[in-house]
């Protein structure tokens, strides 16, 4: 089982700097907003943050954070930056053991995630 989590603003200048309309999703809970989804853990995986056009790395996640996005997961609960990076980008830091998406099944899906400078994952997707 894992957990998802989403940027979500209200403003959608915000939003339409940061991300084209068919990367985010109108939604109303756990508030009206606009939420785009951005990473997700699982219990033994190394967390897997989702790439945009404008959402290469972990540092751009944090910018988007600092210029008035707000961090929510699949259940509702918000996190600052600080618990983001807490909850998220160290999630199973500690474990050695932590599947890679990159080299899982003998690295069959490499191709679909890329490291960002700093060595997180992110998976990638075509974009139109």
């Amino acid at each position: 089982m894992g957990t998802n989590f989403y940027l979500m603003t209200s403003d959608r200048q915000k939003r339409d700097k940061w991300f084209d309309e068919y990367e985010c999703e109108l939604t109303d809970t756990p508030e009206w907003g606009y939420e785009v989804h951005i990473a997700k853990t699982s219990c033994g995986w190394k967390p897997l943050f989702e790439a945009h056009k404008r959402i290469r790395s972990v540092r751009d996640i944090k910018a988007a954070i600092s210029d008035g996005f707000r961090v929510v997961d699949e259940y509702g609960t918000f996190y600052n930056l600080d618990e983001f990076v807490d909850r998220v980008v160290k999630f199973n830091a500690e474990n050695q053991d932590a599947i890679s998406h990159q080299c899982y099944d003998g690295c069959r899906y490499a191709n679909d995630h890329f490291l960002d400078t700093e060595g997180y994952e992110f998976a990638q997707y075509s974009f139109s």
